[in-house]
């Protein structure tokens, strides 16, 4: 099949072409997930079975006869022999679960690269649907190849075909974005697609919001230590030494493109060619103010704070800017931090036992960010804050439904469907009473773990320290825990539930 004279229909068909391959795949990862789920209950089933047979053999020790001689000594070493392999077989179940929640981990992740890679795919074909003109001889050549490789696998025997569909598209990915950047500068545009609204670009709202709405041309300033200065210079990069605080590393939007392309990771997030999909979903109900700075005393969450601070320049990581229109226009009293930057901590949420109520909420990493782009993720405190200082609170949802529409490369119904998946979501998880801390992610990070964390044993703090997992950490009386996996949590926390519910059935 081809469509040699014809580069917009070739994409076009090679769009539909990935799409139907990777809903197959989504189709078959999710079966295996629901299979995943059913065995999920059995293996906790079973640990949960093996813990109280445990239990109960070493409550039921040989009596008397284990000092008989010779029966006695085989009795005993029968008994010790059970219990060995109950042990084992409940290790086995333990180890078993692990894997089972790591390939369910694994299959989820695809599914979120599926649905990225399609939704990129999309939006690159309609931006060439959107400006037929500029389709030429390599969009053709690109449009050609893209198809012929995608075709190859559909017609291949094999059963799974993801991973090679997604290797295809990220192989193919830098030579269309290389395509589709040189059309831009064609059409003379910005990075910021006009298309998306709002109008303004991130690069213009950062300028108007840091007072340089004056100069000539726009700013995006690098989220970077400014000592990195000189070095970036020498690649290309600009530097505005009038700026006194937070980094003076930039570049143009409307000239520095060509010089950008091999330092996408250098740059802020609402930047860069492939863009982070944020998700923007509040905190569940039961872990409202659960969170690193009050789980531990003040002095480890400011040294995270001033280790980020540094690493990224006091820039803000999503749009390089400091500060914010929201400060200055809608909340009374926050003048300090018109030119500041705060730490955002973002967790992912997973139900561990719907039936008790049991949740991890698993700190995914800790951003950098201005207030505007701060208040992205609570937006209902943002428009709380507004209307309480007398303004208008649908200004304000107006204003960070587009910024996180400009934020992610997506449109406002795009947008709007995000956020009401992530409200269903939400309600799910307001149904959890316990939710167990994950921090390994300081521990994975060295630069998080120059000092031990000591437990905050003050009335702020709702986190029990039987609740933090993943991390080392020092309890009140200063003795250390050393990071424990969340499933010994979460066996402990359920042992702790049938405890109580069998004291309340016997009250």
């Amino acid at each position: 099949m081809s469509f040699k004279m014809n580069p917009l229909k070739t994409m076009m068909a090679a769009e539909k072409l990935a799409v139907s391959l990777l809903r197959r795949e989504v189709s078959k990862e999710k079966i295996a997930l629901k299979k995943a789920t059913k065995s999920f209950s059995e293996y906790q089933a079973d640990i949960t079975r093996l813990r109280d047979e445990i239990r109960e053999h070493e409550a039921s020790k040989p009596g008397a006869i284990r000092y008989v001689p010779v029966l006695g000594k085989s009795v005993q070493e029968k008994h010790e022999a059970t219990g060995v392999e109950l042990r084992k077989s409940r290790r086995e179940k333990v180890n078993a679960l692990k894997k089972l929640r790591s390939k369910d981990a694994h299959r989820r992740g695809k599914l979120v690269s599926y649905k990225e890679y399609v939704a990129w795919l999309h939006m690159r074909v309609a931006f060439m649907q959107e400006n037929p003109a500029l389709a030429d001889s390599e969009l053709e050549r690109l449009g050609h190849r893209l198809f012929s490789r995608l075709d190859h696998i559909s017609k291949s025997p094999g059963f799974r075909k993801g991973d090679e569909v997604i290797t295809v598209l990220r192989e193919e990915r830098g030579a269309i974005e290389a395509w589709h950047d040189d059309a831009e500068a064609r059409l003379a545009k910005v990075w910021a697609p006009t298309r998306r609204e709002p109008s303004q670009s991130i690069s213009e709202a950062a300028t108007h919001a840091s007072g340089l709405g004056s100069r000539p041309e726009p700013r995006i300033y690098l989220p970077m230590n400014r000592l990195h200065g000189n070095k970036m210079r020498s690649h290309g990069f600009r530097i505005d030494e009038s700026v006194k605080k937070g980094s003076q590393i930039y570049f143009d939007p409307t000239r520095d493109m060509s010089l950008v392309k091999k330092w996408q990771g250098a740059l802020p997030t609402g930047a860069r060619r492939v863009k982070t999909k944020y998700s923007f979903l509040e905190i569940a109900d039961k872990a409202w103010r659960q969170n690193v700075r009050k789980a531990f005393k003040p002095d480890y969450w400011e040294m995270i704070r001033f280790d980020l601070n540094l690493m990224s320049g006091n820039r803000c990581m999503i749009c390089g800017n400091r500060g914010g229109r929201l400060i200055t226009d809608y909340f009374k009293g926050e003048g300090h931090k018109s030119d500041s930057v705060e730490c955002h901590e973002v967790w992912e949420w997973q139900i561990l036992d719907e039936e008790r109520g049991i949740g991890v909420q698993r700190l995914k990493e800790i951003l950098v960010v201005c207030n505007d782009c701060h208040m992205m993720f609570h937006e209902e405190l943002a428009i709380e804050k507004a209307v309480n200082n007398g303004k208008n609170g649908a200004e304000v949802r107006e204003f960070l439904r587009n910024r996180m529409a400009v934020v992610t490369d997506q449109t406002l119904p795009e947008i709007e469907q995000q956020l009401a998946s992530e409200k269903a979501e939400l309600a799910k998880f307001d149904e959890i009473e316990h939710w167990i801390m994950d921090l390994q992610y300081l521990s994975d990070h060295q630069y998080l773990t120059k000092t031990t964390p000591e437990f905050n044993d003050g009335g702020d703090n709702p986190v029990r320290p039987s609740m933090i997992a993943g991390t080392d950490f020092l309890e009140a009386d200063g003795d250390l825990v050393q990071a424990r996996e969340v499933d010994q949590l979460y066996h402990e926390l359920m042992a702790e539930l049938e405890s109580e519910m069998s004291m309340g059935m016997k009250g």
